[in-house]
């Protein structure tokens, strides 16, 4: 396997994690929020 197909599968791995999906919600609900998006 190369370097390329692990770091494409890593990427994978990490965009599908409980973690990244929880922060990327949390920026998504910031930018719905004018006031928190004012402050951040």
């Amino acid at each position: 396997m190369s370097v390329y197909d692990k770091a494409h599968e890593l990427a994978r791995a990490i965009s599908q994690s409980n973690e990244y999906l929880d922060l990327k919600n949390a920026f998504e609900r910031i930018e719905n929020d004018e006031e928190a998006k004012n402050m951040y």
